[in-house]
């Protein structure tokens, strides 16, 4: 690309996607979490197991605020050409 290129935003679907994915890693991760933490009350896990759950429940929710903003943040900093040969994106 030369110096030339016309850089656009990407259209505001791709954020929505972004978002729809990041929204689905961590609820997923969060379910995980919960199921584990749920699973040690019920089979009676030794105090570290336990921990180890509650901690991976603090990892799904600090996961979701985090994937959301690096959604925002990549979709506010990343742009893309349409060349006559290839489409370019730049990050950044």
């Amino acid at each position: 690309m030369d110096e030339t290129t016309q850089w656009k935003e990407l259209p505001p679907r791709v954020r929505s996607v972004w978002m729809t994915v990041a929204g689905l890693e961590s609820f997923t991760l969060i379910c995980v979490a919960v199921g584990c933490v749920v699973w040690s009350a019920m089979n009676g896990w030794g105090v570290w197991q336990i921990v180890a759950a509650a901690a991976a429940v603090a990892l799904a929710g600090v996961a979701l605020i985090a994937g959301r903003l690096r959604c925002r943040y990549a979709y506010a900093f990343t742009r893309y050409s349409i060349g006559p040969d290839d489409i370019c994106v730049r990050h950044g």
